[in-house]
């Protein structure tokens, strides 16, 4: 039996070596499970129990629509449920997405450093990777648009948090750590301050928000946007921020 050309010709690569084969390795448990992204927690109790009563019917293939599922989820984040994907951890979704993009010669931006199963999704539908280094211990979102326009890239692997904590910096305002599709960003100032920033925002055609209750107040929110819109913040925020000043 022969494999296809595109599985003969990836390395054997190991992208992530599980805790228990270390312990295997080691002779002995950790001590301390923390390297894994896991919840240190566990589940909530009340998922323990719905899984225990849903395990007599594990026998049963699954709704390959995963109607309930999706319309809880919908229900609980205000959206529809055409909006919701449901897979097996991220790294089948990164590999959903890959396929739905990627075939044989298709080039894919990425910075070197980043979530390395993505690049083995990539690899193993041929695609072709492109990369560049992080910046000062960062990623450089400039260079990787730069990168991804001239070698028309498909696909960018960045969701664009970053960028926008580099141009709130660059304007002498603070990006706040975001695990979110937005970032919140502080003025610096009160919150009357920030909402002259975000009527100047609002003037110059750029739509943000922001909190309404002190002390949050004093902060603008960016939600995750196009590279075209976040061209668009890029140019109008210190200009907003100059006039937020006068």
């Amino acid at each position: 039996m022969h494999f296809t050309p595109i599985v003969e010709k990836l390395p054997s690569v190991v992208p992530f070596v599980g805790p228990e084969t270390q312990e295997r390795a080691r002779g002995r448990k950790f001590r301390a499970r923390i390297g894994a992204n896991e919840s240190v927690f566990g589940p909530s109790p009340r998922a323990a129990a719905a899984m225990q009563q849903a395990a007599t019917e594990v026998w049963k293939y699954c709704d390959p629509e995963n109607h309930d599922l999706k319309q809880a989820l919908a229900v609980l984040h205000g959206v529809g449920p055409q909006n919701i994907v449901v897979g097996e951890g991220i790294d089948g979704l990164f590999g959903y997405t890959v396929r739905l993009f990627v075939e044989p010669g298709v080039t894919v931006a990425t910075s070197l450093g980043a979530y390395p199963t993505f690049n083995f999704h990539v690899a193993g539908y041929g695609g072709r990777l492109v990369t560049v280094p992080y910046r000062d211990d960062r990623e450089d979102p400039k260079a990787l648009i730069g990168l991804a326009e001239r070698e028309a890239a498909r696909l960018i692997f960045s969701a664009a948090r970053e960028r926008i904590a580099a141009i709130a910096t660059a304007s002498g305002l603070k990006p706040l750590p975001s695990a979110a599709n937005f970032v919140t960003i502080d003025c610096r100032r009160d919150g009357a301050f920030a909402r002259r920033v975000l009527s100047e925002l609002i003037a110059r055609d750029v739509f943000v928000r922001m909190p309404g209750v002190s002390p949050l107040d004093r902060c603008i929110r960016v939600s995750a946007g196009l590279p075209s819109d976040l061209d668009v913040f890029e140019e109008a925020l210190p200009q907003a921020f100059g006039a937020a000043a006068m």
